[in-house]
């Protein structure tokens, strides 16, 4: 299988976001995150939006997102309301072009890491 070429392809971000008011995991924060995007912009929206799972620390998650979509993601952050039945906020901390910045900028510089 032939590699892609860097032009062709897709453009992605870094975005790093705190759970806020509960003890839940990141991955399950991810999910909730995934389940809110899709039924709020639907299939083909966040098929495009490509949303990863890359590192999380104790109360932060980063999440990798094609570019395009970085505002509709972080918009969604807002959707959710509850993990596990326990009411939580997801506040968006920073979005970052590559995960050594992401990484550096907000979880190692705040004391997270």
């Amino acid at each position: 299988m032939a590699n892609v070429l860097p032009s062709l392809r897709e453009k992605k971000r870094y975005l790093v976001f705190e759970v806020i008011g509960s003890d839940a995991r990141c991955s399950e924060a991810v999910d909730a995150l995934k389940s809110v995007f899709a039924s709020f912009f639907g299939a083909l929206e966040f098929s495009g939006a490509a949303i990863r799972p890359v590192r999380s620390s104790a109360a932060r998650c980063v999440v990798c997102v094609n570019r395009a979509y970085v505002d509709k993601v972080a918009a969604s952050l807002a959707l959710v309301k509850k993990l596990k039945n326990v009411p939580v906020i997801l506040k968006s901390v920073g979005v970052s072009g590559s995960l050594r910045a992401a990484s550096s900028r907000y979880l190692i510089e705040r004391g997270v890491m």
